[in-house]
């Protein structure tokens, strides 16, 4: 799910060119599926999925996404499917349309991006002409409003690419030195001294990042060692709501890219977090598929990625993290009892 200006569609066309407004970028080879609410069919959830090469694999995805439209409590749905297989999308635009359910059809419909058809009755079977333009009164709106639209999802995936260059060697050969400093003084503090102050580092080096500046080479990797400890990750998932999110997101992000391998797991799966409470499914898995490159072991990144693929909405995620985070926090700093 993303955020966009309100824009009234007026026919299918125009549903087609709305896509890089909902996405954020223009969907290839995809099924996307919008849930739709009340009398003038609102947008809610929506979710993009590659559509399958072997036919015998579209059943079983368009079950997937029918039940995940359920499970955010669509009324309606919109499905649409770009793909130059006309046929395979077709095909897979009629499975999720049968899977539906218990929720209403509003607009199914695939598309070549030269014509698109219906599963309406009155649809002509040659298809009807479609011109995608980024010039789209809909996408005009939204680049206006601030939103950014990107050529393809291809470059989006660019933006979550490890960093390279001297400066990840320099990195990398300082690990060992900061993580004796950062042991020595979690030796002298409690628990909770050892999260207040590994939280501070890491927050300084994130508000510069928000503000497009570098912070210090030594700065950014304290702050990746901080985060191996679990007293300063627990401050840090209740610390943004979903409104916050999407302000922080890209400062987190570069914080993940710039990380030396071996510490990027933990700020690759914040990251992701971010996206995920924005309802940026595509960004989301992104970044837990490299944090659980960088951490195969790092439980946080496995559990958020079978929480997308199962659908779980934000609100949800956000509160079940948030309230074990407390939980755990608040056992950590419990005061010890007197040994004597």
């Amino acid at each position: 799910m993303t955020t966009a200006p309100v824009f009234t569609a007026h026919d299918v066309g125009d549903l087609f060119n709305l896509l890089p407004t909902v996405f954020g970028f223009m969907p290839e080879e995809s099924i996307c599926a919008i849930a739709t609410s009340g009398p003038r069919e609102r947008f809610g959830f929506r979710m993009r999925v590659d559509l399958p090469h072997d036919a015998e694999h579209v059943p079983q995805l368009a079950r997937f996404v029918a039940g995940h439209l359920r499970n955010n409590g669509a009324e309606g749905a919109i499905v649409l499917v770009v793909s130059g297989r006309r046929e395979a999308a077709g095909e897979a635009a009629w499975a999720v349309e049968r899977a539906l359910g218990t929720v209403r059809p509003v607009v199914t419909a695939w598309t070549d991006t030269q014509r698109y058809w219906t599963t309406f009755d009155d649809d002509p079977r040659e298809g009807t002409p479609l011109e995608l333009s980024d010039h789209h009164p809909g996408v005009v709106s939204a680049v206006f409003a601030g939103q950014e639209i990107l050529p393809d999802r291809a470059t989006l995936e660019r933006r979550w690419l490890p960093a390279d260059g001297p400066r990840c060697g320099w990195l990398a050969s300082q690990v060992l030195e900061v993580e004796r400093d950062i042991v020595r003084q979690s030796w002298t503090r409690s628990g909770a001294q050892v999260g207040d102050a590994g939280i501070d580092e890491v927050l300084q080096v994130v508000g510069l990042l928000e503000d497009g500046a570098r912070p210090d080479d030594l700065a950014l990797l304290r702050s990746c060692v901080w985060l191996t400890h679990h007293a300063v990750r627990d401050r840090l998932w209740p610390l943004y709501s979903r409104d916050e999110a999407e302000r922080v997101l890209p400062a987190w992000r570069e914080l993940a890219r710039q990380a030396p391998s071996a510490y990027a797991a933990v700020p690759y799966t914040v990251a992701a977090y971010l996206a995920y409470l924005v309802g940026d499914g595509a960004q989301a898995m992104m970044g837990l598929e490299h944090a659980r490159a960088a951490g195969p072991c790092f439980d946080m990144a496995e559990s958020l990625q079978r929480a997308l693929v199962a659908g779980l909405h934000p609100d949800r995620l956000h509160h079940l993290v948030s309230g074990a985070a407390l939980a755990e926090l608040a056992e950590t700093t419990r005061p010890r009892p007197d040994a004597t």
